[in-house]
């Protein structure tokens, strides 16, 4: 099991790791014991002694982690933690970190930064929550209100860290929390921008483009696990939330259908090339031909949405394998005898396997999704009509589910889940298995009219949504719970003391 380091005022024999308790080995300690060690000595071994982590073994199967969590060590874990500022992006140098702090110079000083960052998460819920009521039959005033929805939630996500330094009452806590909110956000983002674009959920494109926003966002907080510092680019989250909000607003003011389906022009061999060899990549990203009438030539156009979704992809590519060359790099420079819990590069490729099964299945039940909302055999369909956003609400909270795992991971040292226990995974199976069992007793006709995975389809994914949404949550409460608890300090209130001491350095 990997482990954290602690310091030697702390260590007890019974939180030594086995594999560092052989008898030649107790021998030896207990030698070192009797015999007085100079500093050098002690600088040397110091470096190399392995603990446990905050789980003390590998829990059974159907154990909740954290009924396994040693309460001292999470709180010595905690108390290790430190945050090292990321380098800042070409806008937050620019305009956004000086905005964020004159916002929070308008708090009240009672006024949590949790309770900003939740603010902001309410009012991503809000967007998503029109999105998904009007589902592609938008009023032109929609894309207002989500732009300012949007930027509401990036004002408030950016002013809890300023908040937090005013009133001195930063923690582990907070950061989980706000990287836990970003990581259900980040997905929210994407699901609503590729409505404005006009994809919707009905094309490939959209589990596609998932993919690449949840990738982001989790390579992006691996590199803050295993290097200390979050790897940020000079163009990176915030420029992009900001393309978003300008993109909802041109939409706004030029219209859907002028903007997103303006026709670019290509060299025409390279659109005969695609459509001839690559038709079915041709038809989603809206590329085509227009044969010559007369004595006009050829064309080759590709509409502006599908322009930009290479680029995005190829984008999310590069920064992912960028991502991987940096922490490989990292450990290449790491002295391999002292470990830290989840911080060692087989560690780190477990949880990239990890996260692209969870992708692979998310795209196949997506695959599995679109034939339940589109094939009838003799008359005969399954319930489906909210299939499409039950799967991306059921993908969007497991995946922030088990990104939450990786954010603990970091703060509290509790050990990233191995496959067998990863709930996600099993989540979405179960999604697409109950929707594979459907469409099948579609396609038997009449024989599959009775079946429950036909008139109860969109019951069934509802209740596998529940359950996503359900082991986030309590995954969220109990571990954050716990952490609050080793802290001492309260989610949503800035404590009597902290607020005294700010208005009275305030008066000053």
């Amino acid at each position: 099991m990997p482990a954290l380091r602690r310091s030697k005022r702390t260590r007890t024999k019974s939180r030594v790791l086995a594999d560092a308790s052989s008898p030649s080995q107790k021998t030896k300690k207990t030698s070192q014991k009797t015999k007085p060690t100079s500093r050098r000595s002690s600088s040397r071994t110091k470096s190399s002694t392995v603990i446990r982590s905050t789980v003390p073994s590998e829990p059974k199967i159907g154990h909740y982690t954290l009924s396994q969590v040693d309460r001292s060590l999470l709180k010595t874990a905690l108390v290790e933690y430190k945050y090292i500022s990321p380098p800042k992006s070409i806008c937050e140098q620019l305009y956004l970190v000086k905005f964020w702090d004159r916002v929070a110079e308008t708090y009240p000083e009672w006024l949590a930064p949790n309770t900003v960052t939740f603010f902001g998460y309410l009012c991503s819920v809000a967007c998503v929550a029109m999105t998904l009521y009007f589902n592609g039959t938008f009023p032109d005033w929609y894309w207002l209100v989500a732009a300012a929805l949007l930027c509401a939630y990036q004002t408030a996500d950016g002013s809890d860290g300023p908040q937090a330094r005013r009133l001195r009452c930063g923690s582990a806590l907070g950061e989980l929390f706000d990287h836990g909110v970003d990581a259900i956000v980040t997905t929210f983002i994407s699901f609503i921008t590729l409505f404005c674009c006009g994809y919707g959920m009905s094309t490939p494109i959209s589990p596609i483009m998932f993919v690449c926003t949840m990738s982001a966002f989790f390579f992006s907080n691996a590199t803050l696990l295993h290097t200390s510092c979050q790897l940020f680019n000079p163009i990176d989250a915030q420029e992009i939330q900001l393309t978003a909000q300008a993109l909802m607003v041109a939409t706004y003011v030029f219209g859907q259908e002028q903007l997103w389906k303006y026709a670019i022009p290509l060299p025409v061999s390279m659109g005969t090339f695609v459509n001839q060899h690559l038709s079915y990549v041709a038809q989603h990203v809206n590329l085509y031909v227009v044969p010559a009438l007369g004595a006009e030539e050829s064309h080759s156009y590709i509409e502006l949405r599908g322009f930009l979704t290479p680029i995005v992809i190829c984008a999310t590519l590069v920064n992912s394998v960028g991502a991987c060359n940096h922490i490989r790099a990292h450990y290449a420079n790491v002295d391999a005898s002292v470990r830290v819990t989840g911080r060692t590069l087989p560690e780190f490729w477990h949880q990239v396997c990890s996260m692209l099964l969870f992708f692979g299945i998310m795209i196949v039940t997506w695959f599995r999704t679109e034939v339940a909302v589109t094939s009838t055999h003799d008359g005969l369909a399954a319930s489906s009509t909210y299939a499409f956003r039950l799967w991306f609400l059921s993908a969007c909270f497991a995946y922030a589910d088990h990104v939450n795992h990786v954010l603990v991971l970091r703060v509290a040292k509790i050990p990233f889940p191995s496959l067998v226990r990863t709930r996600c995974i099993w989540l979405m199976s179960l999604f697409g298995i109950w929707t594979e069992l459907g469409n099948r007793a579609v396609m038997e006709g009449g024989a599959g009219a009775d079946s429950p995975f036909v008139v109860y389809g969109d019951v069934g994914r509802g209740i596998i949504f529940l359950l996503c949404f359900g082991s986030h949550l309590y995954y969220s409460v109990t571990v954050g719970g716990a952490i609050a608890q080793s802290l001492g300090v309260q989610f949503f209130f800035v404590p009597v003391e902290k607020q005294q001491a700010f208005l009275k350095k305030s008066k000053k």
